[in-house]
């Protein structure tokens, strides 16, 4: 079975954004007019697909296969990424 990315539960984009700049801050964050993606899609020679239209994905396959999710929630596994890790160079400024 190949899969490319899933989560355990459906949620909104609205709430996992939240929890992502709650964690890593607000960032810069910049509104796209559907035309200004389609530009930018067609130098990169893809599709705007993935960014315009959603899909909803149950894992259903997955967990009737017994896999077992790392992190049962998006916000279990933004703690993971913002974690330090061991072994990890520091990268300071300056």
């Amino acid at each position: 079975m190949k899969v490319i990315a899933t989560r355990i539960r459906a949620g909104k984009e609205g709430n996992r954004m939240r929890e992502f700049r709650r964690r890593f801050g607000p960032g810069v964050g910049l509104s796209a007019a559907k035309w200004m993606l389609e530009v930018g899609a067609f130098f990169l020679r893809t599709e705007t697909e993935l960014l315009l239209k959603s899909r909803r994905v149950v894992p259903g396959r997955l967990l009737e296969a017994g896999y077992r999710f790392r992190f049962p929630n998006v916000g279990s596994a933004l703690d993971d990424l913002a974690a330090p890790k061991r072994g990890a160079l520091a990268v300071t400024g300056g």
